[in-house]
């Protein structure tokens, strides 16, 4: 065939794109038939017919019915114009192919094999069957499909073989049956042993996941219990501290009146006695060595003793400087009592802001605490030198915030472990708790001791 363009329409009104056939082999009815036919007048040749043109390669058409009835389609190549001596067009061979003679005939098929060719579209275009009916009874079927794309086409080749008993190779077949049975049972008690991994490991899961729940519900429960039981003993210690300074300020009351009533009755009846026995001396003063005389004398200085006593336990029970004089006078004459020149301790006192000012009830136990830690620095510090110092911290609007009590030796020290602390300052950190106080020691042997106390001043009681 021969392609021609000249114009959009030729002579007898052809279209400009015009493929003839100028040659026909072989040269029968049907080639005659073919001569100056246009190819490109069939609607299957046209993509072909302008891929070869363009490109110089072969392309194929679409299968179509031929003439005959079969299915068949037809290869495009365009010739060079190298290899041709035409000046005018290009030339393209076109070579029409059946699709029965694509495939092998039929006894050239191997036994037991079926093939099967379809276009692009799925359709089947040939058959070929030379699979057996009988012999193939629990077999399987074997099937391979592979495209053919060669020249453009698009065909689909699908090969299918049914295996038979009678064309196996038994020993090689059963070595081959025995392995995947072997093979079949691995797989199958793998697949299983995971089955059975993986249903315990859920079950693990579940069980770990429910015990985890229960831990979980347990120290909720627990951490409820302590939270519950932490509240109770904080309540219960608070309660005992606030009883604790309720006895320590009945016990304060009962001092006081104690010493009040000595102070008033026992001070009295012994100044009476004593004004007696003097009475008695003054009368007997010209007889030196009559009975009465001595016996006035012995008991004036008897009364005099009790006296003595009796002060020194009314000053014990309750200073009449504190009451009288206040906590800074009240603290020097505690302090003169201890004679810290006798002992060789250098006292190094330091009282800062309005003590005096205190209230009554914070100022009886800072005196206690004081009296306490100078009382344990003389028994058992050996010390030096000693310092003690009073302070009042600022809190709001200017006030008074608390109370800080700091003695502090050059002594001995100790070894500080609770068991060991003595009465004395068990009492101190008593007494600094139950004022909702800090109480805070350090002492270590050849160190000495440093006891800081604070204690608020509740504004309620501030007389600032």
């Amino acid at each position: 065939m021969r392609n021609s363009e000249e114009g959009s329409l030729l002579e007898g009104g052809r279209p400009s794109l015009f493929y003839p056939v100028v040659f026909a082999e072989p040269l029968d009815v049907e080639g005659l038939r073919l001569l100056g036919r246009d190819a490109y007048s069939v609607s299957q040749n046209r993509q072909a017919l302008i891929q070869a043109s363009y490109y110089l390669s072969v392309f194929a058409a679409a299968p179509y019915p031929l003439e005959d009835g079969e299915i068949g389609y037809r290869l495009m190549h365009a010739v060079d114009p190298l290899y041709t001596n035409s000046n005018e067009s290009e030339l393209i061979v076109e070579l029409v192919l059946s699709v029965n003679e694509l495939l092998p005939p039929l006894p050239h098929i191997q036994r037991g094999v079926s093939v099967r060719l379809f276009d692009d579209q799925g359709q089947q275009l040939l058959h070929r069957d030379n699979s057996e009916a009988f012999g193939s009874w629990l077999l399987p079927r074997i099937e391979e499909r592979r495209p053919i794309t060669r020249f453009g086409q698009s065909l689909q080749l699908l090969v299918e073989k049914q295996l038979v008993w009678r064309g196996m190779n038994w020993p090689v077949e059963l070595i081959v049956l025995l392995f995947s049975i072997v093979t079949y049972q691995f797989t199958v008690q793998g697949y299983r042993r995971r089955l059975e991994a993986e249903a315990q490991m859920r079950q693990l899961n579940i069980q770990l996941r429910q015990e985890r729940d229960l831990l979980e519900q347990r120290v909720l429960e627990r951490t409820q219990e302590l939270v519950s039981r932490n509240s109770e003993l904080g309540n219960q210690m608070q309660e005992n501290r606030r009883l604790t300074q309720r006895v320590l300020d009945i016990q304060e009351i009962e001092r006081r009146n104690l010493s009040r009533e000595l102070h008033d009755e026992m001070g009295q009846a012994l100044t009476a006695i004593r004004t007696d026995a003097r009475l008695l001396q003054k009368l007997t003063e010209e007889d030196q060595d009559s009975m009465i005389r001595a016996s006035a004398e012995a008991i004036d200085t008897t009364a005099q003793r009790i006296y003595g006593v009796t002060y020194g336990l009314m000053r014990a029970l309750r200073p009449a400087a504190l009451d009288d004089l206040g906590l800074v006078d009240g603290l020097k004459q505690c302090i003169s009592t201890f004679n810290f020149d006798g002992l060789g301790t250098q006292l190094h006192l330091d009282l800062r802001g309005p003590l005096n000012d205190l209230p009554d009830s914070l100022a009886i136990h800072c005196y206690r605490l004081v009296q306490e830690g100078l009382t344990n620095c003389v028994k058992y510090a050996e010390a030096q030198n000693l310092w003690l110092s009073l302070s009042l911290t600022t809190g709001k609007f200017g006030r008074p915030g608390k109370l800080v009590i700091q003695i502090e030796d050059d002594g001995l020290g100790f070894e500080l472990k609770d068991d060991q602390e003595g009465f004395g300052l068990i009492g101190m950190r008593e007494r600094a708790l139950a004022n909702d106080g800090k109480f805070n020691i350090n002492s270590a042997p050849g160190l000495g001791t440093q006891i800081r106390i604070e204690l608020p001043i509740p504004e309620s009681d501030l007389e600032f």
